[in-house]
């Protein structure tokens, strides 16, 4: 992309996956537990995409920014109330472990979605997503218009 003129750019990491409700159901860990070797994972490659950040920041008239989810998506979890939300182990449509995309349409949903962290067993929902933005995003993005 930079040889495309490319000179800003966007990283955006993954948050804890061993966390989503959809992993939690398939690989057995239940509503109170994530996934550790799937949240290793996911932290080893934001660790790499970070390296990658910091390689290109280095290049001549190029700003790149990491935006790193995982920290404040697994303060959610482990301490939901301090952001608001209610239930962070299972999504607000249908039974909310295991419905994604398409599969939640005529499903019923859970009455106050902004209590949720998931709006899936994989998404999250607009309010998680506003933490994220409030967070996160804004900080990281004003460093490549700096």
């Amino acid at each position: 992309m930079r040889a495309l003129g490319g000179r800003r750019f966007v990283f955006v990491g993954v948050p804890p996956v061993g966390c989503l409700p959809l992993v939690r159901t398939l690989l057995g860990t239940g509503a109170e537990k994530c996934h550790e070797n799937m949240n290793s994972m996911a932290a080893s490659f934001n660790r790499r995409l970070d390296e990658v950040v910091r390689v290109l920041k280095n290049q001549r008239d190029t700003r790149a920014t990491f935006i790193d989810v995982y920290p404040i998506v697994s303060m959610a979890t482990i301490d939901p109330v301090t952001y608001g939300l209610t239930d962070t182990s299972r999504g607000c449509c249908g039974t909310g472990v295991i419905e994604v995309g398409q599969t939640c349409r005529g499903r019923l949903t859970c009455t106050d979605p902004s209590k949720y962290m998931y709006w899936d067993a994989v998404h999250q929902t607009e309010r998680m997503n506003q933490i994220i933005t409030d967070q996160v995003i804004m900080n990281s993005i004003g460093e490549i218009y700096a």
